[in-house]
């Protein structure tokens, strides 16, 4: 196992829980070998409370300074994918123009139901059209909770290496640049 930790803070957007304040969960997973800490933050209360959610300055802390929002869905729902979108939608325009990306995931939960209201295909196509991966979990059985977590902690261990990897290149163009000679 490695001794790399690896910190991430999660905006976890999920609407199978009416009722339930807002809450914090510190937890530890590991994924791919290495051991990575988890701060999930489940906002949904938040946003049923309320006719405009970023109304409240923790909605707009919490989108500004996550690195993953995931939008959880019930698929026995159809109306409930389309909360989810307006929830990505504010999310998009919340943040400001020189944070870094977010890594975003769509859930589609409750996929034991016998009888699904939301297609699989139309959870496919939205998460296709927000850029992002799609997976559908049973958080009463626990089928892919796990996996969930584990597909943004890649997302994000992949965008961090490409970060990287940029501001390299940028520093070489940089020295290149300033190398030249004069001669007099």
């Amino acid at each position: 196992m490695a001794l790399m930790m690896f910190n991430v803070q999660l905006l976890v957007i999920v609407d199978y829980r009416p009722g339930i304040q807002s809450r914090i969960l510190n937890e530890e997973f590991v994924v791919d070998s290495e051991i990575c800490d988890l701060e999930i933050m489940d906002r949904w209360s938040a946003f049923e409370e309320t006719a405009v959610w970023p109304a409240h300055e923790q909605n707009y802390t919490d989108i500004c300074n996550c690195d993953a929002i995931i939008f959880v869905y019930t698929i026995g729902s159809p109306n409930s994918l389309e909360d989810a979108a307006r929830v990505h939608h504010v999310s998009l325009s919340t943040r400001r123009k020189d944070q870094a990306e977010s890594v975003f995931l769509l859930v589609g939960n409750k996929c034991d139901l016998e009888d699904r209201e939301t297609p699989l295909d139309e959870g496919i196509l939205v998460a296709d059209r927000w850029g992002c991966d799609y997976i559908e979990t049973s958080a009463k059985t626990g089928k892919n909770v796990e996996e969930m977590f584990a597909i943004v902690v890649r997302r994000l261990r992949l965008a961090k290496k490409e970060k990287a990897l940029a501001e390299e290149k940028s520093r070489k163009r940089h020295r290149k640049s300033n190398s030249g000679c004069i001669i007099a």
